[in-house]
């Protein structure tokens, strides 16, 4: 048993990420889901064309403690591809700050 974090190429109405649970492997869930056994969000992502990445899993989750994941509502803050870009897009954003800094000091 197994809960897994999926993690959409692009926003699939107004989700980028999947929590699910299985008792088989992860690989293999992702393509029941790709196949249509599963979840509307997944299949929807895959026929826009999205790559789906398994980014994150807990090999000894079950169903509650899926549950627990969704009520937090922040998939986000789970992925490690978005905790990446994050991190990327903070620091863009504090050269930018120091770079007008010393534009303004000199």
């Amino acid at each position: 048993m197994a809960v897994y974090l999926l993690h959409f190429s692009r926003k699939v109405s107004h989700a980028r990420h999947y929590i699910g649970f299985t008792d088989r492997s992860a690989e293999e869930r992702l393509e029941d889901h790709k196949s249509g056994k599963g979840s509307p969000l997944v299949r929807a992502a895959h026929s826009l064309g999205a790559k789906i990445r398994i980014v994150r899993l807990w090999p000894d989750g079950d169903r509650n403690f899926e549950r627990s994941l969704k009520n937090r509502k922040d998939a986000r803050s789970l992925c490690p591809l978005c905790q990446e870009l994050r991190r990327k897009a903070r620091n863009r954003a504090a050269r930018r700050r120091r770079k007008k800094l010393e534009v303004k000091n000199t």
